[in-house]
């Protein structure tokens, strides 16, 4: 018996005709395979409703068709707040990456990061340290964890909180990506903490879409110290604050 076409999450199906993700196998008529995608890895797919004003963008409306999930999807109900930065951080930043995450949970937030190397591991491992809870955003589908050395790490996340991707099964490769990644990071979040970065940092990308999504966008004082030309360009706009201190971020929360 053939399955029928579901009409009731016309967002989640909708794959083709989406230029940014290219050609996939995954046929929006053959709702069984995706279905069979779904129970194979225990994945749920995230209610657009629950990332507030996302699809009013018209690219988001493009990009995340669907969000696959897994974890504690309650979490998405917590004020939510990123936490990025490089993937080789000097141990000055390792330590501001752990002194203003460690504020944020006490805070009551849901750390966001994208677990990558460096900064972003920092990020959920001293979340899941305090008993905090913690959102890891992948690039690549949910079924491939990228990077390697953060398996073990999902694995945790996925038990004590939540990992998403809005990536399909077959989007394997693609610049897009990881810039997708970064914008549902900024769009989902009250706002993104810049830890350290570099001056052709993947991490500009997420800042430019926190202002165009007009959430609170936050430097640290040694990101803030450096002369790169993106960093002074959002702090002389206005657009980023400066944390001269670790605790001023709590100046800036509810």
């Amino acid at each position: 018996m053939k399955s029928k076409k579901r009409t009731s999450e016309p967002l989640l199906f909708n794959f083709r005709g989406n230029s940014e993700i290219g050609k996939t196998d995954l046929d929006v008529g053959k709702v069984s395979e995706f279905d069979s995608y779904l129970k194979e890895h225990k994945l749920s797919l995230l209610d657009p409703n629950l990332i507030g004003d996302l699809f009013k963008i018209e690219k988001n409306a493009k990009s995340f068709l669907t969000v696959f999930a897994k974890g504690d999807l309650s979490l998405m109900k917590m004020p939510l707040i990123s936490v990025v930065g490089t993937r080789t951080p000097t141990e000055e930043g390792k330590k501001m990456a752990a002194a203003i995450t460690r504020i944020l949970v006490r805070k009551g937030y849901c750390i966001v990061s994208g677990l990558a190397t460096g900064i972003d591991t920092i990020a959920h491992t001293t979340a899941l340290e305090m008993g905090g809870k913690t959102i890891a955003v992948l690039g690549t589908p949910i079924h491939k964890i990228y990077p390697k050395e953060n398996i073990e790490l999902a694995k945790e996340i996925i038990v004590k909180g939540l990992l998403l991707s809005p990536s399909l099964p077959t989007e394997l490769k693609g610049r897009h990506l990881f810039p997708r990644r970064n914008r549902l990071m900024a769009a989902m979040t009250i706002g993104t903490v810049v830890v350290e970065a570099g001056e052709t940092s993947g991490v500009i990308h997420q800042a430019k879409e926190a202002v165009i999504h007009h959430r609170k966008l936050f430097f640290s004082s040694m990101l803030a110290n450096q002369n790169f030309q993106w960093v002074q360009s959002f702090l002389n706009s206005g657009d980023a604050i400066k944390l001269t201190r670790t605790t001023d971020i709590e100046k800036y929360i509810a």
